[in-house]
């Protein structure tokens, strides 16, 4: 039998779909999810996929604003960076010397660099005007200290004020974000290699990438919804002065961040690259809101530790 269905109503259609389609990859946890996030130390995070993320607010950033479009599967590698396959011999000494140079820059010189790694959609087929050259750094922390949390808040550190110094370094017209990974880390990645050797560790494959079409609803919602709340914690820190107040932002704003971490990571375990979570991240550091939570620690902590 045939169901005919109003075209006034397709979208609230596959917004439902969208819906179930998310949550058939957790029907046993449709609501809560417990993923340990980056960097939390082993800590467990909540995050929650279908639920609402704002605190009973208005949203200020609407769903209908999110763009999409540059999240599509391109039928070759980005062309100024690769040819069939082998990267532009120049890009490649470039991404060596400005790694030499970042390293010189985390002044660890006794720590020896087990590698330079490029990956992200600039590897792949999902890459767009708005990707990253991810430039990744591998050392074994064990070397530096056996306490990686602290590594790596270091790494982080020193990562954050490079690219803030270097904001315009560009690779034909692609921006370059450094990152200092562990040997024994375990990134996902659709495409990775390896500069020193001049090899690929893992070659993309284009049929790796899928459509985001149903999802793009629940996307675009969650979108939001998390930049909503990120801009209601900014106001609320830019309005008070009161110390408890702003201590209780603060710790909010770090879960937030643990959650979206987490959200990322569980979604690049899930499904790749074109997964919904891993979208949703690109689009809130596109849109410059995981910045405005990262500023948000030392503009709470300069308005905590002032006298007035």
């Amino acid at each position: 039998m045939k169901i005919k269905i109003n075209e006034n109503k397709l979208p609230l259609l596959k917004s439902i779909i969208s819906t179930i389609t998310e949550s058939q990859y957790h029907p046993e946890e449709q609501d809560e999810y417990m993923i340990g996030a980056e960097g939390d130390g082993g800590n467990n995070e909540y995050f929650h996929a279908d639920q609402n993320l704002s605190e009973n607010e208005e949203d200020e950033v609407e769903a209908n604003e999110i763009d999409l479009s540059s999240f599509k599967k391109e039928n070759t590698l980005a062309p100024k960076i690769w040819k069939d396959f082998r990267l532009n011999k120049k890009v490649r000494l470039k991404l060596l010397d400005i790694a030499d140079d970042f390293w010189d820059f985390v002044n660890l010189s006794w720590v020896k660099v087990k590698g330079v790694i490029l990956t992200g959609s600039i590897c792949n087929y999902n890459w767009s005007k708005f990707s990253d050259i991810d430039l990744h750094v591998v050392v074994d922390f064990n070397d530096v200290s056996d306490k990686k949390d602290f590594v790596q808040d270091y790494f982080d550190s020193k990562k954050n004020e490079w690219n803030d110094e270097h904001d315009d370094l560009k690779i034909y017209g692609f921006p370059i974000e450094l990152y200092v990974e562990d040997i024994n880390a375990d990134t996902v990645s659709g495409g990775m290699f390896d500069l020193e050797r001049n090899k690929w560790i893992r070659k993309p494959n284009i049929n790796d990438i899928h459509s985001i079409e149903l999802n793009k609803y629940f996307i675009k919602q969650k979108a939001a919804n998390i930049m909503t709340k990120i801009d209601n914690y900014v106001d609320k820190m830019n309005s008070t002065n009161d110390d408890k107040e702003l201590n209780i932002l603060g710790k909010k704003a770090h879960k937030l961040l643990n959650r979206i971490k987490a959200m990322r990571k569980y979604g690049l375990n899930r499904g790749g690259e074109t997964d919904s979570y891993n979208i949703l991240y690109k689009i809130l550091k596109r849109e410059s809101y995981l910045d405005k939570l990262w500023n948000m620690s030392s503009k709470l902590y300069d308005k905590i530790n002032s006298l007035r």
